[in-house]
This record gives C-alpha cells, structure tokens and sequence, in this order.
C-alpha cells in the first residue's frame, strides 16, 4: 500500500475519475501476465513443458469480451495478445516442434494441450510421436540419460 507523505506525492496520484477506471479495469488484464512472469521467471526454474501452455492459455484469454470494458481496454488486450503471438512465435509454422512444445507433449499434466488450435496439436503430437520413435531402439526403450528398459515402452499421447 502507498502512503503519501508530502503535497507533491499527493498530486502525483491526483487523476481524473476515467484514469482511476482505466486503472481498475487494466488489472484483471494485467493479473495473468504477472502471475505468469513470476512462474517463468529464472528464479523459479520452470519446466520448460509449462511454458507454450501458459503463454498460449494468457493469450486466450485476452480474446475475451467485455462490454463493460472502455475501447483503451479493448486495444491494449490486442496489443498484449500480438505482442505474446510476435515473442513466442505463437503462429510460425515451426512452433509446433518447438523443444518445449515437445516437452509440453511428453508432460502428462500439460499433453492434452487444451489451449491450442486442433491444427497445433496435429502436428506437435505428430512431431512428439516421431520423437519418441527415434527413441525406440531394437526392442528396448532408451530413457533418460541413455538407460535402455525392455520394451513395451507406454507413451500415449491424446489424439488431436
């Protein structure tokens, strides 16, 4: 909480009525892109499967309407939507096979991919299955850091 001390703090936070709305109304906007940051920030080591399905369920949600929202509203969840679509290549062709849309496949907790187009998930599960084939060696399954386990190897990944 802010406390104002001196006369000229106190102008500073002197705005007309409709700034002190816009403030209001620019919160619930601004409220997952903070809680998202702070999850991908470095200092909290995410996994690299969270991050297309953060990013990509944030960016849905500023298509969201409101008709009680002012037009500033309306033009700054399209700037944000554009501008998370430009950073993370959201609609490049290549994103799909992207590492961490990889990881986000393999990840039970986030392979369902709920918040990408059915034309994503085609192809990163296409792209996932054709990962895992490669992993697949004369019978045996090569896990992690190069362990080999008898077959069957059980990666089912949901059908776009």
């Amino acid at each position: 909480m802010w406390i104002v001390n001196c006369p000229a703090g106190a102008k500073t936070l002197d705005m007309w009525d409709e700034h002190w709305q816009l403030v209001e109304d620019l919160l619930p906007v601004l409220q997952p892109v903070q809680i998202v940051t702070s999850l991908l920030s470095a200092e909290t080591s995410p996994a690299s499967s969270t991050v297309y399905p953060m990013i990509m369920k944030v960016r849905n949600d500023l298509n969201a309407v409101n008709i009680t929202d002012m037009s500033a509203i309306n033009v700054f969840k399209s700037d944000l939507r554009q501008a998370l679509t430009d950073r993370f290549q959201l609609d490049d062709p290549a994103t799909p096979v992207h590492p961490f849309v990889v990881a986000s496949v393999l990840e039970p907790a986030t392979r369902a991919l709920e918040n990408f187009s059915e034309q994503f998930k085609t192809v990163a599960y296409d792209h996932g299955l054709r990962y895992i084939d490669g992993l697949l060696v004369e019978g045996e399954c090569v896990g992690g850091g190069g362990v080999r386990r008898p077959m069957p190897c059980q990666v089912a990944l949901p059908t776009a």
